[in-house]
């Protein structure tokens, strides 16, 4: 039996994240075949790429990269949950690239280090030139929970005050992202105005 496909309102919604205008109902139907046909296409040139680098392989994988993997990223996201009692795919992926992302930037400045040195290794100094750079300070691993939910919990009460300031008393928070690091999350909130009554970092 053929899988179903994505769901007009389900690929509507997720094209809206890359435009400001409105979606006919018309247009979100013709994504959905659009859609379906690229994984068409892309799914057997990946089968064949897969099976190139690995004959005895027997689970589809990104054959142009290692990335992290999903049930471990999953399993660590898990860990640092409050009040919610499970992961959905969209928040792992979302934390999959987030992931990727920052060790991409801190291997891009730690790179840069190792050039002023003039070798071909990235060593651990210049891996500490790249977090004082970006102002990343180790994670206290005896008790990274603990410090996650303090951090938490002040960053509530600061987003409160912002809240209930005058510059953003009747404004909504209109960007809300989540940078996972290696034990703890941090919450960046950016709203409509700047507020002087609180600090997020």
């Amino acid at each position: 039996m053929p899988a179903k496909p994505y769901s007009s309102g389900h690929i509507g919604a997720v094209a809206g994240n890359f435009t400001d205008m409105r979606l006919s109902g018309d247009v979100k139907k013709t994504l959905v075949e659009l859609s379906c046909d690229e994984i068409s296409r892309i799914v057997p040139l990946m089968e064949s790429e897969t099976l190139a680098q690995d004959p005895e392989r027997k689970t589809l994988d990104d054959p142009k990269r290692t990335r992290l993997n999903y049930n471990r990223t999953r399993e660590l996201m898990i860990d640092q949950l409050g009040n919610i009692e499970s992961v959905g795919s969209a928040a792992v992926q979302a934390g999959i690239e987030q992931v990727e992302t920052h060790i991409s930037t801190l291997i891009k400045h730690a790179e840069a280090a190792a050039e002023k040195d003039r070798v071909a290794t990235i060593k651990p100094r210049h891996l500490e030139i790249a977090m004082s750079g970006l102002r990343i300070g180790k994670s206290d691993s005896d008790a990274p929970s603990r410090n996650c939910n303090v951090w938490v919990k002040n960053w509530q009460k600061r987003f409160r005050n912002c809240c209930s300031c005058s510059a953003n008393r009747n404004r909504r928070v209109h960007y809300f992202s989540r940078r996972w690091h290696t034990h703890a999350f941090f919450f960046d909130v950016i709203g409509q105005n700047s507020c002087k009554n609180a600090s997020y970092q």
